[in-house]
């Protein structure tokens, strides 16, 4: 019974959700007194980034969110249209990442977002995760996807390295 109890916890905890919180973001991106974390999820290596994103008024779409880190953090490229990213990039001298699946879904608070990146909104306190398919545990019958690797928030681009 013991042994049962311990794999259920086990299969259980390796499903859960990686999740970051605000006060672990370094680099922050936009003003404003409402706080959204945008994570990537890429499969090789599997490697999870997060940014911070402030704003003022009542929402944001993840497009705005998008734009606004790519022209901040010359690292972060994207390509998108018609509400679908095509491509999602993060380059710097360590690391050079780029989805590889087929499929690029993304969440919001854990949940498959209802909507195409340029129309969805988000709100204060929301978690935006994108991820590649292929390293996701996915449950197809409900299109959820999780990724469990360990968010590392990036670093400020700008900070002067004295």
């Amino acid at each position: 019974m013991i042994c049962a109890f311990a794999l259920m916890f086990q299969l259980n905890a390796q499903s859960e959700d990686a999740t970051i919180s605000t006060d672990q973001i370094q680099y922050w991106v936009g003003e404003g007194t409402n706080e959204v974390v945008f994570v990537v999820n890429w499969c090789s290596p599997e490697t999870a980034l997060a940014w911070g994103y402030r704003f003022n008024g009542d929402d944001v779409t993840v497009e705005m969110i998008m734009d606004d880190i790519a022209e901040a953090d010359s690292r972060f490229l994207y390509e998108g249209s018609g509400g679908v990213v095509n491509e999602i990039t993060y380059q710097d001298e360590n690391m050079s990442l780029s989805l590889s699946g087929m499929y690029w879904m993304y969440n919001i608070n854990g949940a498959l977002a209802g909507m195409g990146y340029s129309d969805q909104t988000v709100v204060d306190g929301d978690l935006v995760k994108w991820g590649d398919e292929s390293c996701a545990d996915a449950n197809w019958d409900t299109w959820t996807y999780t990724w469990t690797t360990e968010i590392v928030p990036v670093s400020d681009p700008n900070a002067s390295t004295q």
